[in-house]
């Protein structure tokens, strides 16, 4: 039995120094966050730096950057409840949407104090939580293929030359990478916030990429060796 749920909530709070710096627009992600009564650090994804002059911050990305701040109303609130914080995004104005771990028996308790603190809770998605799982088999694919250069710009290995490296066909690869790289990459959209799982393009683009792609025999261009992502909507941010 899942015990946990993975839980989408918006919260409304008039306290949040990164907010005010940015003028009250969204557009800004927060990647993760340490919280405590007194300060909160926060991984935040930002363009353009200048839009956190005025804050301790230190730059750790081309966009990320270590931010600590005096702790909102909301920071203190989830760190005095215990729940784990994934991150959250920046809706504009006072309103921010955080990606949290609750025990399914204690989410009641923790709406219903939320909203005695005037955070105005509203959740907008709950599911049960799961780790990343890839099999044996997954992982090997994927980690295998990582280590040999399939992934470089100048890919320095095909799918084939992986194959015979873990002694399976190519077939039988393609499918572990398919399936490997569609978890993974589900799993990176939704921690940052931009989609549950791979949207319907990029499973598109994972088939086209290495969907047999490499065989015993054939010259010339494989399919996928310079494959793009098709054209077409990308996930929306919510």
């Amino acid at each position: 039995m899942v015990s946990a749920l993975r839980v989408r909530v918006r919260l409304t709070r008039h306290d949040c120094e990164v907010a005010k710096a940015l003028g009250g627009r969204g557009g800004f992600s927060i990647v993760r966050m340490s919280a405590s009564r007194g300060l909160s650090t926060h991984l935040v994804e930002v363009e353009d730096e200048e839009e956190l002059r005025g804050l301790r911050r230190v730059k750790i990305g081309r966009s990320l950057y270590l931010v600590t701040t005096s702790s909102c109303s909301a920071c203190r609130a989830l760190s005095e409840l215990g729940v784990i914080v994934l991150g959250g995004r920046s809706e504009g104005g006072d309103a921010v949407v955080y990606d949290i771990i609750v025990h399914r028996n204690r989410l009641g308790s923790v709406l219903e104090a939320l909203e005695q603190r005037g955070l105005s809770p509203r959740v907008l998605s709950r599911e049960p939580y799961r780790e990343l799982a890839l099999s044996q088999a997954q992982l090997a694919a994927l980690l295998t293929a990582y280590r040999m250069g399939a992934f470089c710009p100048e890919r320095r290995a095909r799918l084939i030359d992986v194959a015979k490296e873990l002694g399976v066909s190519p077939a039988t690869l393609s499918e572990n990478l398919r399936k490997a790289l569609f978890k993974v990459i589900g799993w990176y959209l939704s921690s940052r916030g931009l989609s549950e799982e791979p949207d319907d393009i990029a499973c598109r683009w994972l088939e086209e990429l290495h969907g047999g792609q490499d065989s015993e025999g054939g010259g010339g261009r494989r399919r996928g060796d310079h494959a793009e992502p098709p054209e077409g909507p990308r996930p929306k941010v919510p």
